[in-house]
């Protein structure tokens, strides 16, 4: 955490709002977030560091472009990117993290729901861009080609396994730049890689309220999004369940690939703290299915 309350009541002050029982967020590693009321409804306002002063306006501006596409999704009230803390204010969805609810739902329920959230996920994969890889600005990507950018990713942490002597990543490294190479280059398609059962918002009726949280946004092959999930996510029911939906069960060492890219970009930073100060959940356990993944390349 790296703001305080008192401080962010009076950033929304100057913005004109009145903020009533403002009240901090205590999930999510990247923003500290705080939810408050103003005239009756019910609002977000994620703040972010002072050196990543773009991320609002970026965000801001898909989240407009995802409610002119019907793509379930906060929306957005403003933004500023020369505040001392530089935020995002948006209406607040109605509802639970699916991660909350999911066990708790009849096997029909959950695969009615995951038929939801595949179809908003597919929403976002329909916006095309210009570049692939990491996000820059609105509609600017860092790579050429998706081909380039996975390379990178790849030669990055095999260097940082080989300056560890981890042979077992090595052995895994070997083998995601062979599999790279099968890849067929994709569209460059809006991928959502903070999907995620926290940011999968479900509401009382257990239908899907929206997808939060969209600092992550990358360009290329929308299976990376369910790689990403799936590198993290406990609940493999969940994720065979999506699978199903976004009609990628057949290709299970895609998936398996880019578990392992998300593995790859996080080695760099495993053993700094989180973007909003709190310290970073070992790799291992944090990316827990990847690692079974990279375990048994050493075996």
């Amino acid at each position: 955490m790296f703001t305080d309350p008192a401080g962010i009541s009076i950033l929304l002050r100057n913005r004109g709002l009145i903020p009533e029982e403002l009240t901090y967020i205590d999930r999510g590693v990247m923003t500290d977030k705080y939810s408050f009321i103003h005239m009756n409804k019910e609002y977000i306002v994620r703040c972010f560091q002072p050196y990543r002063k773009d991320q609002p306006e970026i965000e801001y501006r898909y989240l407009c472009l995802f409610q002119e596409r019907g793509i379930m999704s906060p929306k957005p009230l403003a933004f500023s990117t020369e505040a001392a803390i530089p935020y995002l204010i948006y209406e607040k969805l109605e509802g639970e993290p699916l991660t909350d609810i999911f066990d708790s739902l009849t096997s029909y329920a959950q695969e009615s729901l995951c038929t939801q959230i595949a179809d908003n996920y597919i929403r976002i994969s329909e916006i095309r861009n210009d570049g692939y890889g990491r996000i820059q600005r609105f509609d600017e990507f860092s790579d050429c080609s998706w081909h380039e950018f996975i390379m990178q990713v790849i030669e990055n942490a095999e260097y940082i396994a080989r300056d560890h002597d981890d042979y077992a990543f090595l052995d895994c490294c070997g083998w995601m730049k062979k599999f790279a190479g099968t890849i067929a280059e994709p569209d460059r398609c809006l991928i959502w890689s903070d999907f995620s059962s926290d940011n999968i918002i479900v509401d009382r009726q257990g239908k899907l309220a929206g997808f939060i949280d969209f600092e992550g946004l990358l360009s290329g092959d929308p299976i990376l999004g369910l790689g990403y999930m799936a590198a993290h996510e406990r609940n493999e029911a969940l994720v065979s369940k999506l699978s199903e939906a976004l009609h990628a069960a057949a290709q299970p060492d895609l998936i398996n690939f880019y578990s392992l890219i998300r593995w790859c970009r996080l080695l760099p930073y495993q053993h700094m703290p989180l973007l909003n100060g709190t310290p970073r959940e070992p790799i291992e356990e944090f990316l827990a299915p990847a690692y079974r993944l990279i375990s048994s390349f050493g075996k």
